[in-house]
């Protein structure tokens, strides 16, 4: 095998291994490597445990675990994150992923073990924009998988992915300057663990 065929699945290894990688910003806007929970993190519903550059999130049976990032506003954003899925017997019972806030809602980008992604809302009571769905992207299982989400300032299209596959393009309600971002799950006494947290501005 010559050295041009082994460098060029070097990089290739490299290049999926890499989180990093699927965001397409130039600047980088937020980096979070989990060795323990950043102040700026607000944990709203469940618990989230960080230690050796993990997170881990967990509720109690029917609630949900969610923490907002309260230090910075993201009108405009590329978010990449990996997530390790519990190992369930019912994986069509448990979610994960990234949320986003708008004035009168938030949205929830996330994967299901049974290798499922989807978007859901909420603004007083529950919706789906994008009704969960399997996509060939989402490893199954206990796996994990690179979540990427991307949305422009000013502009109310969202851009979702999965494995630096596209998934769907959906509108939010409305785009806002005074975006927050957060990570979220619905665990029922399961456990996700959220990894290498990267948010750069979008690509032009």
């Amino acid at each position: 095998m010559s050295f041009r065929v082994v460098t060029g699945m070097l990089f290739a290894m490299a290049v999926a291994c890499n989180p990093a990688l699927a965001c397409k910003g130039s600047d980088v806007l937020l980096s979070d490597d989990f060795k323990e929970l950043d102040p700026g993190w607000n944990v709203v519903f469940g618990k989230f445990n960080a230690s050796g550059g993990k997170v881990e999130a967990s509720s109690e049976p029917g609630r949900i675990a969610l923490m907002e990032y309260d230090a910075d506003f993201f009108p405009g954003a590329d978010i990449c994150v990996d997530i390790i899925s519990p190992n369930v017997k019912e994986p069509q019972t448990v979610f994960a992923g990234v949320s986003f806030t708008t004035p009168n809602s938030t949205y929830y980008y996330g994967i299901r073990p049974d290798g499922a992604a989807g978007v859901l809302r909420y603004s007083g009571d529950w919706l789906r924009p994008v009704s969960p769905r399997k996509f060939d992207a989402v490893k199954p299982g206990n796996a994990t998988n690179t979540l990427r989400i991307v949305w422009k300032d000013g502009d109310p299209t969202v851009s979702t992915f999965v494995n630096d596959k596209p998934f769907i393009n959906f509108k939010a309600n409305e785009a806002n300057k005074n975006r927050k971002i957060g990570l979220y799950a619905e665990p029922e006494s399961a456990v996700f663990v959220f990894s290498n947290l990267k948010v750069s501005t979008p690509p032009r």
